[in-house]
């Protein structure tokens, strides 16, 4: 794989090194660095100390080191690889990279490359910003609510499978009125988590009560209702299946 020139961030070129001067699993013991590129954890690009640096790059630089260093640990952890191991592989010292992943250290663009390398993956993993994590925790108090006569929608998520649009809603009906809709886009699936629910067509609508479901058409006029004195707290999930030309849903009832 072929090195661009320059480097990422202001460490001079070359294999960093440890404080003991090796260069790494496999390096010679204090394998000193060229008399005309001195090794200095302090210098900026062309040699200028960071604190010289314009405070743009500065913090780019700082940015970058600790992205790197943050996925360097992701994909090693995945691996289940041990910093000696890593070090092994890549040539790089197991007192840099431990600098490294703890934000501190200032790798050249060979490290970044010989740690792509060593871990198998593509140089942008190692600088992209890392994935949204697989666990999306969202507050239901914290969300605007979107109020109707007799309901109350928080909207939790927007999911968008192949095709098609899903709305996901904490869904609240106060007692004492009924809600009415003609119609809109989308299936209606409804989970009661408290109360007891009427929904469905306006003059034989379906009785829930905690734990039960139903799926409905929204297009069809249909009625929410409580069917006690009790609010009725319940989950909707709204489905606009691939070709429905849904883009931005209409707002449910």
């Amino acid at each position: 794989m072929g090195e661009p020139d320059g480097e990422l961030v202001g460490e001079p070129d070359g294999e960093p090194v440890d404080g003991r001067g090796a260069t790494g699993a496999g390096g010679a013991a204090g394998r000193r660095a060229p008399a005309d590129r001195p090794v200095s954890r302090n210098q900026g690009p062309g040699g200028a100390p960071p604190e010289r640096r314009g405070g743009g790059e500065a913090r780019e630089a700082q940015r970058a080191g600790h992205m790197l260093g943050v996925n360097v640990r992701a994909l090693r952890g995945e691996r289940g690889l041990s910093l000696s191991e890593v070090a092994r592989r890549s040539g790089v010292a197991k007192s840099a990279l431990s600098q490294l992943e703890s934000g501190l250290g200032n790798p050249t663009i060979q490290t970044v490359f010989s740690l792509a390398n060593a871990l198998q993956v593509p140089v942008s993993d190692l600088l992209a910003e890392p994935a949204p994590p697989d666990v999306l925790l969202v507050r239901s108090a914290g969300l605007e609510v979107l109020r109707s006569r007799a309901v109350d929608l928080r909207m939790l998520r927007r999911i968008e499978p192949r095709g098609g649009v899903l709305e996901l809603y904490d869904q609240r009906v106060r007692p004492g009125a009924r809600q009415h809709s003609n119609g809109h886009p989308g299936v209606e699936h409804v989970v009661v988590t408290q109360g007891v629910l009427r929904v469905g067509p306006p003059a034989d609508p379906y009785e829930l009560g905690p734990g039960d479901y139903v799926r409905l058409p929204g297009s069809q006029p249909h009625v929410y209702e409580t069917a006690g004195p009790e609010p009725v707290l319940s989950v909707l999930l709204i489905e606009y299946p691939a070709g429905t030309g849904i883009d931005r849903p209409a707002r449910p009832h």
